[in-house]
């Protein structure tokens, strides 16, 4: 279950990433923002930093999640192996099931 820190701590990594775009050029970015799931920008939006931060800016939260594995995915976005970590270990305690928080009896006939 994802928690406010989750979908902050995919924000902060995935934007790190995300910025890495910076280095494509205006013409490179549509397509990369489509690959990505991301909405599209005209060039005439502004720098391709503009066009990254407003782009990202405008991915709904429930989608956070999806973005963060087409991210790591993506030939063009290259990260740091602490960075790519970081996100998968977000997304995997996202996508893991609730732990039980107290000991239970072994059902009756269980034998470990």
């Amino acid at each position: 279950m994802a928690d406010s820190r989750d979908t902050s701590a995919l924000l902060t990594l995935v934007g790190k990433v995300v910025a890495g775009l910076g280095g494509l050029t205006h013409r490179e970015l549509a397509p990369a923002f489509d690959q990505l799931g991301m909405p599209p920008l005209a060039e005439e939006a502004g720098s391709k930093r503009t066009r990254i931060e407003k782009s990202f800016g405008q991915v709904p939260e429930a989608q956070l999640p999806q973005l963060a594995r087409r991210v790591l995915d993506h030939e063009q976005l290259s990260m740091s192996p602490s960075n790519r970590h970081r996100i998968e270990d977000v997304l995997w305690a996202r996508d893991a099931p609730p732990q039980n928080t107290h000991e239970s009896p072994p059902r009756a006939g269980f034998r470990p």
